[in-house]
């Protein structure tokens, strides 16, 4: 961005934003378990962080996400042994691992297809996490400008599909 190779990033917010870059936050995405279905905790729907402590746990690698999710997974990591935890670098490869019944994949509810055989259950005390647009300016640009517009309203318009009011 800094160097004008592209014009707009999506990305989870992070810490450490320059000045001279610009945030706009589309969505709060969750954070969410997926288990193989038939899960024993997948009856209840929902999941806390104590649940997840009792769980093999499938995550992302800490070191390559946001700081939003990395504090999600290290209060799950606490008192866990080693031999329960699969760290993986794609979102796919740990929803792979929980279909194939190692444990429960910790990953952003970026799924709009749910698979029949997965369970998708909400981490009740696991705080959404801001994802949004990371651009350098909107004056002057307003092709830039209609991108970062078209994008809320893309999000905005799946929010409504996934509401159930």
């Amino acid at each position: 961005l800094l160097e004008e190779v592209v014009d707009v990033v999506a990305a989870f917010r992070g810490s450490g934003e320059r000045k001279a870059i610009h945030y706009r936050e589309m969505a709060k995405i969750p954070a969410i378990g997926i288990a193989k279905a038939g899960h024993p905790l997948a009856q209840a729907g929902k999941l806390s962080l104590k649940d997840l402590k009792k769980e093999p746990l499938i995550a992302l690698n800490p070191q390559k996400c946001h700081e939003d999710y990395r504090k999600i997974i290290h209060r799950v990591l606490e008192e866990k042994s080693p031999s329960d935890v699969y760290f993986c670098d794609a979102a796919e490869t740990a929803v792979a691992l929980a279909g194939a019944g190692y444990g429960i994949a910790v990953v952003p509810d970026f799924f709009q297809l749910r698979d029949p055989n997965l369970s998708y259950l909400s981490i009740a005390d696991a705080q959404p996490m801001s994802y949004g647009v990371y651009y350098k300016t909107l004056a002057g640009n307003p092709r830039r400008r209609a991108f970062v517009e078209l994008v809320k309203e893309a999000f905005e318009d799946a929010g409504k599909e996934g509401d159930p009011s």
